[in-house]
């Protein structure tokens, strides 16, 4: 019986030693809770990557943590595949740093891809119609700036580069590039090898060093020096600012497609998960780190 009431007055003293210990709760998340450490943790390894603000920051942090409760409610925590994925990257990294600090947010990380594949990136992958809807809506930010069309001419010293050019200007008038025979009539036997490099390309403003230094028109431009060879440009038509195909705007139609996607399903997810901060423990943080 002594042994029993010994049991249960350490047993209760234990407890309460944990309660005292326990860490502040800054964010709840529908039933799950999340202690100021744990953000403390993400906000002061941002702020080593940039300049975050803790606003700034806990914006960010309420969706991630909004992410990780639909993934453990979908039960991905669980799945077989996941914990071996998990202890396979831990033992790959394992140091007594990486096990104390960052276990936790290493399968965090896993179920924020997982959940976000399925939800987002899959999703919008595969809805071909919806893509196309998005494109139509969204047209006339896929445009084509302003851009040339040009062959542009590496020659290995500014002589052949001038004689190249002066042939370019008066026989090919801006309709193509030159033979690679007739351009290899310039180089010489001591000439570098190969002494003449050409390329066509569409450009658009600020792709291209050399096209952003001479005038977009029809013809020959100046020749100008790069990284030690003499380099012109023959243009051949100036293009005015047009809308991209779906073709051509498919990367950033999808890129826009997967953000509309995610920010819908942020939005359904705190419907879902109800959100509140612990305002008391948010202002001790905001004095905590205040500038």
């Amino acid at each position: 019986m002594i042994n029993n009431i010994r049991f249960i007055l350490l047993f209760c003293t234990l407890c309460q030693f944990s309660i005292l210990r326990a860490e502040p709760v800054l964010l709840q998340v529908g039933t799950y809770r999340f202690d100021a450490d744990d953000f403390e943790y993400v906000y002061r390894k941002n702020r080593m990557a940039g300049s975050q603000t803790l606003d700034e920051c806990l914006a960010l942090y309420i969706p991630y943590k909004l992410k990780i409760a639909a993934a453990k409610d979908a039960g991905l925590d669980t799945l077989p595949e996941m914990i071996d994925q998990w202890t396979r990257y831990r033992h790959q990294l394992a140091t007594d740093t990486f096990l104390e600090e960052s276990g936790s947010e290493l399968l965090d990380g896993l179920l924020l891809l997982a959940i976000t594949d399925s939800a987002v990136w899959s999703k919008a992958a595969r809805d071909s119609a919806g893509l196309r809807t998005f494109y139509q809506q969204n047209a006339r930010a896929f445009k084509w700036e302003k851009r040339m069309n040009a062959t542009i001419y590496y020659c290995s010293n500014e002589n052949i580069a001038r004689r190249v050019s002066r042939i370019v200007n008066n026989k090919n008038e801006g309709k193509g590039v030159l033979p690679d025979g007739l351009l290899a009539f310039f180089c010489g036997a001591d000439d570098v090898s190969p002494c003449i490099d050409t390329v066509l390309r569409t450009l658009p403003k600020g792709a291209n060093t050399i096209a952003d230094h001479i005038k977009w028109k029809k013809g020959c431009s100046k020749i100008l020096k790069q990284n030690n060879k003499y380099v012109f440009l023959d243009v051949h038509k100036i293009m005015r600012p047009a809308r991209k195909t779906f073709e051509e705007a498919y990367g950033a139609t999808i890129a826009g497609y997967r953000d509309e996607l995610e920010n819908k399903w942020v939005e359904q997810l705190r419907t879902k998960y109800p959100v509140t901060v612990n305002e008391e423990v948010w202002a001790n943080l905001k004095k905590k780190y205040a500038e």
